[in-house]
């Protein structure tokens, strides 16, 4: 008598079905470019808007990163570019009055908005220790490029009243056309006049 399949004990293998692959649509036409610039302006706009403005403050860290959609191409760069600057608030820290990360945001947004630096508004949290050295450094970038490099330094501290007002003493004497020479030694007696008040300004 002929045997069932499986009545010997043998286990019976199933056939997989394979399961079809769907195909994912993209906004991109046969060519490889990018469509969203051909979408009606009003509905565009929104969705720039909901990708590039924040809720809350933008970060700013040393690696200065923007948002990806600000690099799909020239022409939602173009589209973009002051949405994303002008309309987010951005936030760095600084530590021991070393501002490099500042300064190199600084510099950032001169080139990207060609010198438009105060349409950024950038709020600077300043921490740490009194660093007459790393302030100097800030002030002389300062001093020879103009600008103070930032508009809002929250919190009362003592610290922020000194940085202020050292980064301005530096920028007057640039404005006044003045020698980075005549500034330092300026900043030299300011020093002396906070280091009765702070003492760690004058290490």
């Amino acid at each position: 008598m002929a045997k069932r399949a499986g009545e010997d004990g043998g286990a019976v293998q199933k056939k997989k079905r394979k399961t079809p692959q769907r195909k994912v649509k993209t906004i991109t036409a046969s060519t490889g470019k990018c469509m969203l610039p051909t979408i009606a302006p009003e509905l565009r706009n929104k969705i720039y808007e909901m990708v590039l403005l924040e809720d809350g403050t933008v970060r700013i860290d040393k690696k200065l990163r923007v948002p990806a959609l600000l690099q799909v191409c020239r022409q939602i760069r173009s589209d973009t570019l002051v949405m994303w600057y002008e309309r987010n608030y951005f936030a760095l820290t600084v530590m021991h009055c070393d501002a490099d990360v500042l300064l190199r945001w600084g510099q950032h947004i001169r080139t990207t908005l060609l010198g438009s630096l105060e349409r950024v508004v950038t709020s600077v949290d300043l921490r740490g220790k009194p660093n007459w050295s790393n302030l100097m450094r800030w002030c002389k970038i300062v001093c020879a490029n103009g600008g103070v490099w930032f508009l809002e330094v929250p919190g009362n501290s003592k610290l922020a009243h000194v940085v202020k007002a050292a980064t301005t003493m530096a920028c007057r004497f640039r404005t006044n056309r003045r020698r980075w020479s005549e500034c330092e030694e300026a900043l030299e007696e300011f020093r002396l006049a906070v280091g009765r008040f702070d003492p760690r300004w004058l290490d």
